[in-house]
């Protein structure tokens, strides 16, 4: 079962963020200056033709909202000691999957992986104490989606708490299991039926909604590239010839000189 969540740098609260950052040894000072910045600062959209006349604010209603700047390098620190705070949490409270080496019979836990943010947990029925040598689906269903909901909320409110909230639009999991075909030789995703429909925390309201439940056939997008389960790049190249379409047109289209546009096709064929 896999269960992917996001907490981008936009959904990063500044004045919780603050004690976890101090938790990591950042002055206090700095953590007011991040606050105070996004508290006061002013948005406007910049395009070609020149900066909108309205912008907009952090602050609304006096309230600062959320956000530390995406592309600012302040963000990437700033969300990093977050992160620790809550995969430390997460890891020590959580149940996650577990594997046996076929051969050495060496057994390696893991509980989730993060990069920036973007997080994909893992739990299997191995990772739940569960005997695995007789495969009986309703039950191992029931017990994954036992484990699957605590986890969930374990790291909503995890998150939370340390100064993050979840999108929970950008939420979904996979839960399936495996059948090997003996006679092609090929491992078949199967998708895993469940009791009810996962549900989401959000302890900022204190409520919950349904979690997306994507079958193992469909790829979703997991930091920017689109692979499904059984490692197929269909829809990534898809994807890919779609934007490539996008971009020559809008190209074509372009209001670049002939020579301007010259340059760009020489340089694009110099560096393959």
């Amino acid at each position: 079962m896999d269960y992917d969540a996001t907490a981008a740098f936009d959904r990063v609260l500044a004045n919780l963020s603050i004690v976890t950052s101090q938790r990591m040894g950042l002055p206090r000072n700095a953590g007011y200056f991040m606050f105070h910045l996004l508290q006061r600062m002013s948005f406007n959209l910049v395009t070609g033709f020149g900066k909108s006349a309205s912008s907009y604010n952090n602050d609304s209603d006096g309230v600062a909202g959320q956000g530390v700047l995406q592309g600012s390098s302040s963000a990437a620190p700033l969300y990093t000691l977050n992160s620790d705070v809550s995969l430390h949490t997460y890891k020590k409270l959580s149940t996650g999957a577990t594997f046996s080496h076929p051969i050495s019979k060496e057994t390696i836990c893991d509980n989730a992986v993060q990069c920036v943010d973007d997080i994909s947990q893992f739990l299997n029925a191995a990772g739940t104490g569960c005997n695995t040598t007789n495969f009986d689906l309703p039950n191992q269903s029931n017990l994954l989606h036992k484990h699957a909901s605590q986890n969930s909320k374990l790291w909503s409110d995890s998150v939370w708490m340390s100064g993050g909230n979840l999108n929970s639009s950008k939420c979904f999991l996979y839960a399936f299991y495996l059948k090997i075909n003996y006679t092609t030789n090929k491992i078949n995703y199967l998708s895993l039926p469940l009791p009810s429909p996962s549900r989401l925390h959000n302890p900022e309201n204190k409520s919950s909604q349904p979690t997306l439940h994507v079958p193992p056939n469909i790829a979703k997008q997991a930091l920017g590239v689109f692979i499904s389960l059984d490692g197929s790049g269909r829809t990534q190249i898809t994807q890919s010839l779609r934007k490539a379409q996008e971009f020559w047109g809008k190209f074509q289209n372009t209001f670049l000189s002939q020579r301007a546009q010259n340059g760009l096709r020489s340089k694009q064929s110099s560096n393959p």
